[in-house]
């Protein structure tokens, strides 16, 4: 058993929701970091739809490349208990500017990817860097709209 102790102001702020792209963020994670965590089904099918959509962005970035770090506005704040999954696709569209370069730049220089070693971020994902924050959130929105 686990107990959690809490005072009005943090149970407050605690809030219990149900995401479909939380789910989906959750699997593309263990496919590209931990995929011998996955059952095989899962595992076929998961990267199945990854190869079948050409979703390789969305698999580069969702699968936290080689140190574990997917971005988090991949889960944004489900408004509400039960989300429908356009709800959270617009979400991650219209993500700010300022954190997409924020996430991803953490992502890049050190959280995902080690410049520096002998896995740097993939060239798919810096050129979608270059297209603008606007166009990567929008592009990764419909990549996980397909998965």
């Amino acid at each position: 058993m686990i107990r959690i102790r809490l005072g009005a102001r943090g149970l407050g702020n605690v809030r219990f929701a149900v995401s479909p792209v939380g789910s989906a963020k959750d699997l593309l994670r263990l496919v590209g970091f931990s995929p011998g965590t996955l059952t095989p089904p899962w595992r076929t099918r998961a990267a199945g739809a990854l190869s079948r959509h050409r979703l390789g962005l969305l698999a580069v970035v969702g699968g936290g490349g080689p140190l574990g770090y997917a971005p988090d506005f991949l889960r944004p704040e489900p408004p509400g208990f039960l989300t429908d999954i356009d709800t959270a696709l617009h979400q991650i569209a219209t993500t700010p500017r300022e954190r997409v370069r924020y996430e991803l730049t953490e992502a890049v220089n050190g959280h995902s990817w080690d410049p520096g070693s002998s896995h740097p971020p993939p060239r798919q994902l810096l050129r979608a860097l270059d297209r603008g924050e606007d166009h990567f959130a929008h592009r990764l929105a419909d990549e996980m709209a397909r998965f």
